[in-house]
């Protein structure tokens, strides 16, 4: 029994917060599961696939039906199903006897939607709340940020998200979008923090002060007199009367 609770401890640790499950972020042909038939079912309703074709499996047919939608909501012809065609199908809404009065919305219509709804998932500085707090988590696991997660998106978070792009090769805009989500949970948990990874509880270190230069002492000096004296020529201190 103790093995038990210790293994569900340890996978109840490892695992990443709510936006990085195990729900795949790219459907493609040959992929099979719940998801697939989710999206299948999408296509029936829409007339793109024959009832009774929600098999779970990304075939050829499933293929071919997401590349006749894709290409009739003006959306990158790639017959996958990613963050943008998900979107579309689950918002592009079938003619009914009750709707058949009322246009489809058009495709720029969707676009725009889709680029609303993509906004509306991005995290950035200066937000809170509990998306924030579970980026955070997902950022000290992986070894990116230091301290407690506070849901408050501030610097130390930012540096971290940068330094995260950075090493992803992505924008280091420090926004996290879809891009940043999956460099983040492709990312393992680690048992230290990284180098220079910042304190979420502790306000960035200010720059040290740089002291100005003081002036070379001569060779000459007057050991009575201060480190920074120096002798002054003779010239300078003549006066020419007429």
């Amino acid at each position: 029994m103790r093995v038990i609770v210790i293994c569900l401890s340890l996978c109840m640790f490892f695992q990443l917060p709510a936006f990085a499950s195990n729900k795949s972020d790219v459907l493609k042909y040959g992929m099979k599961g719940s998801e697939v038939k989710v999206i299948q079912k999408y296509l029936v309703d829409l007339k793109y696939l024959k009832k009774g074709a929600a098999n779970g499996e990304f075939d050829q047919n499933t293929q071919d039906a997401i590349l006749r939608f894709q290409r009739e909501v003006k959306l990158k012809t790639d017959g996958m199903v990613g963050p943008a065609t998900r979107e579309a199908l689950q918002h592009y809404k079938p003619a009914t006897k009750e709707t058949s009065k009322a246009a489809k919305p058009s495709p720029a219509d969707l676009k725009q939607l889709v680029r609303q709804k993509q906004s509306e998932n991005l995290i950035r500085l200066g937000m809170k709340g509990q998306e924030v707090k579970e980026v955070q988590e997902a950022l000290i696991k992986t070894g990116f940020l230091t301290g407690k997660a506070d849901g408050v998106y501030g610097q130390a978070t930012f540096i971290a998200v940068t330094n995260l792009q950075k090493d992803a090769r992505l924008t280091e805009d420090g926004v996290v979008g879809s891009k940043t989500f999956l460099a983040l949970k492709a990312n393992k948990p680690v048992k230290a923090p990284r180098k220079n990874a910042p304190n979420n509880n502790k306000p960035p270190a200010a720059p040290k002060p740089v002291l100005p230069t003081l002036p070379k002492v001569h060779e000459s000096y007057n050991s009575d007199h201060p480190a920074n004296w120096r002798s002054i020529p003779l010239e300078s201190t003549a006066y020419i009367y007429s």
